[in-house]
């Protein structure tokens, strides 16, 4: 969470960390070397909601939004996003 900070700047910071740990070579006590990659969903106030009590929520939506999109990317929520549902099949 970022505080005092327009969308334009988190945006920035997410990106920054994203493509820290993309580049970065994780080393697992077995010795084995892992590459991961990170999905960001930004939510900001104003500019993505004017209810502070929705970022948090706003965030999630773009974070599966981000996945939605191929993983390993930072994304914006906008102002009237909602969560997709997911669809389940009966058993």
């Amino acid at each position: 969470m970022l505080f005092d900070c327009p969308a334009n700047q988190a945006i920035e910071v997410a990106e920054r960390v994203r493509t820290t740990i993309e580049k970065h070579v994780f080393i697992l006590r077995s010795g084995q070397q892992l590459k991961i990659t990170l999905s960001i969903g930004v939510s900001s106030y104003p500019d993505t909601t004017l209810d502070l009590s929705n970022l948090k929520e706003q965030a999630d939506a773009a974070l599966y939004n981000a996945k939605l999109k191929g993983r390993n990317k930072v994304v914006l929520a906008n102002f009237y996003e909602e969560r997709p549902k997911l669809l389940t099949r009966n058993a």
